[in-house]
Parts: C-alpha cells; sequence; structure tokens
C-alpha cells in the first residue's frame, strides 16, 4: 500500500474498495496489512495517514466493527527502527471475545474497543516489530525491510 503519499490519488479510490469488499463479502475480521505508510517522505506525509484512518474509522461499513488496533509506524526518526509499515485489523460485533497476544507480560488481553496506536507506536505490547539487520542489505542505505507480528484468540479458539 503505497499509495498514503503527499499527492495521495488512491485514498477515495481505497475507502471505495474497502466499502466494496465489506458489502460484498460481509467479513467478521477485516486485515490490511500496509507498507510504505506515509510513502518515501513519511515526515511531510504523518498528517495525511492520521487523516486516513480517521476516514477508514468512519466509513459507515466500519460500523459493524466495534473492536480494533490499528498499528501504523511513525517511528520515522529512528531509521534503526522504522519499517514504515502499518496492520488494521477489525473486528465484527457479532464475534465472541477477542483476545490480543501481550508480547510482554505473555498472556491475552481483552480487545474490547478500538485503538489506534500511531503516535504511541511504542507503546503497544501486542505487537512485535522486526526489522531485518542491515547486514542483510550491505549495498544499500539503511532498509526498512522487516515485518509486524501480532496474535490474536477469537472466542476460546
Amino acid at each position: 500500500s503505497s499509495g498514503i503519499n503527499a499527492e495521495w490519488p488512491l485514498r477515495p479510490g481505497w475507502l471505495n474498495s474497502i466499502t466494496s469488499v465489506v458489502n460484498k463479502y460481509k467479513p467478521k475480521i477485516l486485515c490490511i496489512h500496509c507498507q510504505e505508510v506515509g510513502g518515501k517522505d513519511f515526515n511531510i506525509s504523518r498528517t495525511l495517514v492520521e487523516t486516513f484512518i480517521e476516514q477508514f474509522l468512519s466509513l459507515q461499513v466500519m460500523d459493524e466493527f466495534d473492536r480494533g488496533r490499528i498499528h501504523l509506524d511513525n517511528d520515522s526518526d529512528d531509521i534503526t527502527v522504522f519499517t514504515a509499515l502499518g496492520t488494521l485489523y477489525m473486528f465484527h460485533k457479532s464475534l465472541p471475545s477477542i483476545y490480543s497476544w501481550d508480547f510482554i507480560e505473555r498472556n491475552y488481553k481483552p480487545v474490547i474497543d478500538r485503538q489506534v496506536f500511531f503516535q504511541n507506536f511504542r507503546e503497544s505490547n501486542c505487537l512485535l516489530r522486526i526489522k531485518y539487520p542491515k547486514e542483510y542489505f550491505p549495498d544499500e542505505r539503511y532498509s526498512r525491510k522487516g515485518y509486524l507480528h501480532s496474535r490474536y484468540l477469537i472466542g476460546t479458539k
């Protein structure tokens, strides 16, 4: 998802596509994984990312999703950890209890509302951000390559 940038011509299409997919397939769990959140110059696009999340959460189809976790890496000032990755997990109100794994306390915590971790990205214990070591890409400037890891429990499964 590299369309979140200063020009951002893809935003209306994305929001329309999300609405269409949710209306067509009626998912109980909606997962969106993003790369290059904020585009190539995150510091310029930061407010556009925030606006996108606000618009995403205010979509009429999102009324059916009463719980969720949104994690967007915004540590662009620290190239040793910045991945420019993001995840949006939304859970339908018809689902039973949802739990998110706390990687620090090593147990599941109830997901009872919607939480967005953007300005406070490092405060979430329910997500691991793994950045590949620089040795993997010795001939390039510091790479943002890595991955995000989260774990959810739905009901008792």
